[in-house]
């Protein structure tokens, strides 16, 4: 059985996470699509190489989701998302390698993760 590096994907939206997810199976890896972080650890278990967070999550809210993610998987590479854009300022400072404003494409997604993948 192959296995694919396994992408969070962490949006309350359904519609955001469905697309989401659907993005980072375009471009080859498993998502591991998530409506909060709320139990994290045992909601995705084993080895994550990325995470895609929304910042406007309900409690926790996406600054705490990124702060655990760091502590779970150091090495993740940490996509902010929010159709709030001055809060994607403060996500970078709080620990995500990088973000991106709503709405976005595909393209702009795989371009995010693949910057941390190489």
């Amino acid at each position: 059985m192959t296995s694919f590096p396994r992408v969070l994907v962490i949006d309350d939206d359904g519609g955001v996470r469905q697309l989401l997810s659907a993005c980072v199976q375009r471009i080859g890896y498993e998502a591991v699509a998530l409506d909060s972080g709320a139990d994290l650890a045992n909601r995705a278990e084993g080895d994550i190489v990325a995470a895609i967070v929304d910042l406007l999550l309900p409690p926790p809210d996406g600054f705490e989701v990124i702060r655990r993610i760091r502590e779970l998987w150091p090495s993740a590479w940490i996509v902010a998302i929010s159709g709030a854009s001055p809060l994607l300022g403060a996500a970078r400072h709080l620990g995500a390698d990088a973000t991106l404003s709503k709405p976005f494409s595909c393209d702009e997604i795989a371009i995010a993760l693949q910057a941390g993948m190489k």
